[in-house]
């Protein structure tokens, strides 16, 4: 998931409303393709199996390159994540579903990474408590040993995210990231990722924004509890998602009505 920066676009507090995509880099190249001048458009079978090109499915990813309608600017909930927060898997993902519960126009935006890194995640909610307005914010962080990895290129920003049980060991690229992944697992991702933390709860609390953290990932949640102030629970197991990877229906049901009800409190 590689995708260009300047030199501008790679600072969170300062990057603008048209370059926020690029956080979703892999949804901002498939925009740039199949929906000319980045207007909304529907995209088919996002990282679904080929077994079900015959009964394809329709996610709505819009002009901003993250799932769901276009968003309004209100003062509302988002929510930060990976594939899980994207909705790989349901017709219905749990940000969408809290939508519905509010009823009329209201957009929650959903900021959801398919293959997003803890650190990306992070950068995004920087970059977005920046550009709109957040009565609530939900981060749900992926297994903590993601790796995140900008570097430049001559006078071009490139990054990836690396999952590090996914590599491609055929790819060219697969020996530099195996050499990346060495360094990064363990008391570095650590590190980091508790120095994310720290800055978002800094924003969060400049912004009156009330920040709430959880991980499907049962090691990462344990970790991040004594570095947060909010947490809310992420239901395990239950992978019925239509990929057979994901969460399914009754996890979204779950984790919207746990969130409901946090917002309600």
């Amino acid at each position: 998931m590689w995708e260009h920066w300047t030199l501008s676009t790679i600072k969170s507090s300062e990057m603008k409303l048209t370059d926020i995509g690029y956080y979703n880099s892999y949804i901002k190249n498939v925009s740039i393709k199949a929906g000319k001048n980045h207007k909304p458009f529907v995209y088919n079978n996002f990282d679904e199996a080929d077994d079900y090109s015959s009964d394809p499915w329709q996610y709505e990813v819009n002009k901003h390159c993250f799932r769901g309608r276009n968003w309004k600017f209100q003062k509302v909930p988002a929510f930060f994540g990976c594939s899980f927060t994207f909705g790989i898997g349901v017709k219905t993902p749990f940000p969408q579903i809290i939508e519905n519960m509010y009823g009329g126009n209201a957009v929650l935006p959903n900021l959801g990474i398919p293959g997003g890194a803890s650190l990306d995640i992070i950068k995004s909610f920087v970059t977005m408590a920046q550009l709109h307005p957040m009565s609530h914010a939900f981060i749900s962080l992926p297994q903590i040993d993601r790796m995140f990895t900008p570097e430049v290129l001559e006078d071009r920003w490139v990054f990836s995210d690396v999952i590090p049980n996914a590599l491609d060991k055929t790819h060219w690229k697969a020996s530099k990231q195996r050499k990346q992944v060495e360094v990064w697992v363990g008391d570095l991702a650590r590190a980091y990722t508790v120095d994310y933390i720290d800055w978002a709860e800094l924003v969060a609390k400049q912004r009156g924004i009330k920040l709430y953290w959880s991980s499907w990932d049962g090691e990462t949640d344990k970790f991040i509890k004594p570095y947060i102030t909010n947490h809310f629970e992420w239901p395990m197991g239950d992978k019925k998602g239509r990929d057979g990877m994901h969460p399914g229906p009754v996890v979204h049901e779950t984790v919207a009505q746990t969130i409901w009800d946090i917002i309600n409190g």
